[in-house]
């Protein structure tokens, strides 16, 4: 971060990164419960003091903070020794409310959480008090943690069992003593009922978007901080298994966004340089999300030539149909006048819409090694350190954002029929289906 204060004009940029950085909000609806189990920091960090030790356990055990946007909690705790594994979730309301779209009124008494599991022969649970406290956010903040407002970013701690209770609330008591803060620690320390886990594109999200202006704002600089202030605890590497894990065509087609979620809002540029938003595209229709591999592909090819033919029919149908893909605006255009589209085809760099709708795979490494005897190095040709694509996956969203058909078939030769296509959005357009 420090290259951001090199001098007042770099100041002045990243104030204004700050000023517009993307929100602490995203959508969707796949989760998963979990049973209970057996600052933005300031500048100058207050003093760390002594949490009163707890018998240590056996076996791994489990904490819940909650602490602001779970993004950069997350990724706090992943970089902390005998952390086995964190995920996002929600915490402090009900099954029913736990997706992002309800947690985000502030009114499902969920916060946003993290469940951290660790080894307590490496870590103790009050060394993980003294990081949350210190390096994850701002236990002072009520209700809020900058720049995101609202009872679901509440600083707030799930404890598991009695000792966990009584470890939090002699910390909280020591610091208050201590003055470690100069102003009212507003923690909650709340027993833990269940956790439920976030959509999945939640998950890891530090490490899927490290350059996105909320992530550089105000995520990063924790787990800088976590690496100077705990240099003893900080590993450099990410203690998720999904750090390394190969995610296959499989795995993403059983995990991406399905019918009932909402469509993560877009902005991306077209074949011309254009740059076009999700919302104004719903203004105009039902919408037609089809992702295609890249031009190199011929199936892909093939494909939005077929739907160009039927375009008639799903224009009348209410539709509005959009292609996206990895590649950069000029492949866009060279695919939209090979195949004489008159649709959009977008540009979605890095996979980033891609990998929020959750439908972004590995490409296997000797099909990868194939395509590179043949001149074809698809991590160069997508400017990508992974060879990733995404599925050839097609959704229809009604104009309320909501998913109302997904196509999810890891056969990249399968594709969504136009036929079937267009009879989803005449259904929509009758209210056979929810429009």
């Amino acid at each position: 971060m420090s290259t951001y204060y090199f001098r007042f004009f770099a100041v002045l940029l990243f104030a204004i990164v700050l000023l517009t950085a993307v929100s602490c909000s995203r959508v969707g609806n796949s989760i998963e419960t979990v049973a209970a189990e057996t600052k933005d920091n300031p500048a100058d960090t207050p003093p760390i003091v002594s949490a009163t030790p707890i018998k240590i356990a056996k076996g791994e055990q489990t904490a819940v903070f909650a602490g602001g946007c779970f993004w950069g909690v997350e990724a706090v705790f992943e970089h902390i020794k005998g952390v086995s594994d964190v995920t996002s979730g929600y915490s402090g309301g009900t099954k029913q409310t736990a997706d992002y779209e309800t947690v985000s009124g502030g009114e499902t008494k969920h916060a946003e959480a993290v469940k951290v599991v660790y080894h307590p022969s490496q870590v103790s649970y009050e060394q993980l008090l003294k990081v949350f406290f210190a390096v994850a956010h701002d236990p002072t903040q009520l209700n809020r943690q900058t720049p995101d407002t609202g009872t679901q970013y509440r600083s707030a701690i799930f404890y598991s069992n009695d000792e966990q209770k009584r470890a939090a609330e002699n910390y909280i008591a020591e610091m208050t003593k201590a003055k470690t803060f100069a102003k009212p620690i507003v923690t909650q320390v709340v027993p833990l009922d269940a956790f439920y886990k976030a959509e999945d594109y939640h998950q890891d999200y530090l490490a899927q978007h490290p350059t996105q202006p909320y992530i550089v704002a105000y995520d990063q600089p924790k787990v800088e901080n976590l690496q100077k202030q705990f240099p003893d605890l900080y590993v450099s590497n990410k203690n998720s298994a999904a750090a390394d894990k190969i995610i296959s065509a499989d795995d993403a087609a059983k995990k991406a966004l399905n019918v009932g979620a909402k469509m993560p809002a877009f902005s991306l540029k077209d074949a011309n340089g254009k740059t076009i938003e999700s919302d104004d595209l719903l203004k105009q229709g039902n919408l037609v999300v089809v992702f295609y591999r890249g031009s190199w592909c011929p199936f892909c090819n093939l494909y939005l030539r077929n739907l160009q033919k039927n375009m008639t029919q799903i224009k009348a149908a209410g539709g509005n149909l959009v292609a996206i893909s990895v590649e950069n605006p000029d492949n866009s255009l060279s695919v939209a006048k090979k195949n004489e589209l008159d649709f959009t085809v977008l540009s979605d760099p890095n996979l980033t819409i891609a990998k929020q709708f959750g439908i972004v795979y590995d490409f296997p490494k000797e099909t990868g090694e194939l395509y590179k005897s043949k001149g074809l190095d698809i991590a160069k040709h997508n400017e990508m350190e992974k060879a990733q694509l995404p599925l050839s996956a097609t959704y229809i969203v009604n104009k309320k954002g909501e998913i109302v058909y997904a196509f999810l078939e890891p056969d990249y030769k399968q594709r969504a029929a136009p036929e079937v296509i267009i009879e989803t959005l005449s259904k929509i357009k009758s209210g056979e289906v929810k429009k």
